[in-house]
């Protein structure tokens, strides 16, 4: 079967190549992620184990065929260009999942040393809508001296997603999308922050 034939192919690939210890547990939810991809495909939508909200998230086709909002298609299957530069960028091993607490004490800062030792500065910095759950918590500040250990770029840009549950609508909010995706200037916000002009969730991502 090509998916059994496909997935050996990963583990080969992990096991092998890149040396990985994995766990029986593991093994398990690699499988499990490969084979929704792959018994999903176009269908496949996010959803949260146990809440049963996929119909409130796109497919991936809709996502693939999402336009901005001059009504370019940006996916990386919208053209040759942009499919070899993402297939390039993943071949040379630049795409490399973390997973760690955005508060923490290790995860964005040893990320950060890592960026300095190579000589590297961030660039982007996708926060989904964590900083939600963290604003006015302890954990908010920690996060904030997390960012500000790292090398930034003078144009790095933070991408964020709000949801209009968390207090008013966004005014940037498309119509039929339940989410407002939004790219902010990092170092912008860092000398809000600084200067005390963060006082609110709105402050982070408003206009």
């Amino acid at each position: 079967m090509r998916f059994q034939k496909n997935f050996a192919a990963i583990k080969s690939f992990l096991l092998e190549k890149y040396k990985l210890k994995l766990s029986t547990e593991d093994r398990g939810k690699i499988e499990y992620i490969a084979r929704t991809f792959w018994m999903e495909g176009l269908d496949l939508r996010f959803s949260s184990i146990g809440r049963g909200n996929a119909s409130s998230y796109p497919s991936l086709e809709e996502i693939f065929l999402e336009t901005d909002r001059q009504g370019r298609q940006q996916s990386y299957l919208s053209s040759e260009e942009l499919f070899q530069w993402l297939k390039k960028f993943q071949a040379e091993n630049r795409l490399i999942p973390i997973v760690g607490d955005f508060a923490g004490l290790h995860a964005i800062r040893d990320f950060g040393r890592f960026l300095k030792v190579n000589g590297l500065r961030l660039s982007a910095f996708y926060t989904s809508n964590v900083e939600f759950y963290l604003f006015g918590r302890p954990e908010w500040h920690r996060y904030v001296t997390n960012l500000q250990s790292l090398p930034i770029a003078d144009d790095a840009v933070f991408i964020r997603a709000y949801f209009p549950t968390y207090g008013r609508p966004h005014p940037l909010n498309m119509p039929g999308h339940r989410s407002t995706s939004l790219v902010k200037p990092l170092p912008a916000f860092l000398a809000d922050y600084d200067a005390g002009q963060i006082r609110s969730y709105w402050d982070v991502v408003k206009p």
